[in-house]
């Protein structure tokens, strides 16, 4: 005679499933919450650290609980910093549009009109660019920024830097040589998105993006 021996679960599988799924639940809303208290506490001043810190508030507040459910005014937020330029508003500007898309999905976005195509427009050309080569370190920067030159002959120039509008914030002259360093001061300049050029003989050879926090 063969025996047929059978588990039996202390409860129905449904049960236990029930079970879980609320505890997960229960699990994932206090860490949502421990989350949005953290980024609540978060000072910030910069555009970019505002537009950060309001995404993520939506983000814990909708898709971190499940859902998509945008009010008009989360949306109406998600917009406004979607609708920016990049360079100034930041990574938070990606994000918006990526949950705004949620609600949205056929909105395109013109980074070149966004960003009112002041920085795009005096783009030095790859043939100017081969010229000379500099970075920027520390970056981001706080009160100052140390420009180290490589591949270029020793000359006379022009360091500028340019906030997102193209107005210009600050200007140098400066003498430069392959591995020369030269130290931006940027005590007095505010937090944001900047572009740092070099000009020689009135012509822009080298452009590169620094990023100021404080």
């Amino acid at each position: 005679m063969t025996s047929t021996y059978m588990h039996r679960m202390p409860f129905p599988v449904s049960v236990q499933s029930d079970g879980i799924v609320t505890n997960f639940n229960s699990q994932k809303s206090a860490t949502t919450l421990s989350l949005m208290q953290q980024n609540a506490a978060i000072v910030a001043n910069a555009v970019y650290e505002q537009n950060q810190q309001q995404v993520n508030d939506i983000f814990l507040r909708t898709v971190a609980r499940g859902h998509a459910n945008f009010s008009p005014g989360q949306l109406a937020t998600l917009e406004s910093i979607a609708d920016q330029c990049y360079i100034c508003g930041g990574d938070g500007v990606f994000l918006a549009r990526s949950l705004y898309a949620l609600a949205d999905p056929n909105k395109l976005y013109n980074d070149d009109l966004l960003c009112g195509g002041q920085l795009i427009k005096q783009e030095p050309s790859k043939t100017e660019l081969s010229e000379i080569q500099f970075k920027l370190t520390p970056n981001p920067a706080n009160d100052w920024a140390l420009l180290e030159t490589y591949n270029t002959e020793k000359f006379e120039g022009e360091v500028q830097l340019l906030d997102i509008s193209g107005k210009l914030i600050l200007t140098q002259p400066v003498l430069l040589d392959k591995g020369m360093q030269h130290v931006l001061d940027l005590t007095n300049i505010q937090s944001g998105y900047y572009a740092v050029r070099i000009f020689r003989e009135g012509k822009v050879v080298a452009t590169e993006k620094l990023v100021i926090s404080k």
